[in-house]
């Protein structure tokens, strides 16, 4: 079991790196979850398992990993903005603010985007993230998501027609409940 574990290392390590990085985006994270399916197969094998194609159970079990390392992420990542809203809010809302109401405008705008990012799908999310957050081109996203330029142009173009509706829609809303 340990030489077929080395052999599948020396094989394929570079290879699933790969893998997770396009569903990362990130190179430290990516060796993370190759590291922690490798973990995986080891109890797996020490049960006394089989597997038939170890390297198309790796490719799926670190699709698996890479997807709940971003959902974890995302989720951590609302709860923790909810909870800086709500502290702001009571921050500015409890002190004698002279502009409290300019205040309130400008929280409501913040809640607003933040409603209209959670109108993304997780690949949507990624791409912008990519784009809008670490400056990537069209090229460099391209390459992590394996997709080509012309189609991250597409997505970002979906992506924000979007937003635009969801923050229009917002708008809408707010105005017909004053």
């Amino acid at each position: 079991m340990e030489e077929e574990i080395i052999q599948l290392m020396d094989l394929y390590e570079k290879l699933f790196i790969s893998r997770a990085y396009a569903i990362t985006g990130s190179s430290e994270d990516a060796q993370d979850v190759v590291q922690d399916v490798f973990i995986k197969y080891i109890k797996l094998r020490k049960k006394g398992t089989l597997v038939d194609n170890p390297k198309s159970w790796f490719y799926t079990a670190i699709r698996n990993q890479s997807i709940d390392l971003i959902r974890k992420r995302t989720r951590k990542l609302k709860l923790e903005n909810e909870t800086n809203d709500h502290e702001l809010i009571k921050e500015r809302f409890s002190s004698k603010s002279q502009d409290g109401l300019t205040e309130l405008i400008n929280l409501e705008r913040v809640a607003s985007t933040k409603i209209a990012l959670g109108i993304l799908n997780e690949r949507e999310l990624h791409i912008a993230q990519l784009r809008f957050t670490e400056d990537k081109s069209y090229k460099e996203i391209a390459d992590v998501m394996k997709l080509t330029s012309s189609n991250i142009g597409f997505i970002l173009h979906k992506i924000i027609k979007k937003l635009r509706q969801a923050v229009e829609q917002e708008g809408a809303l707010s105005n017909d409940s004053m």
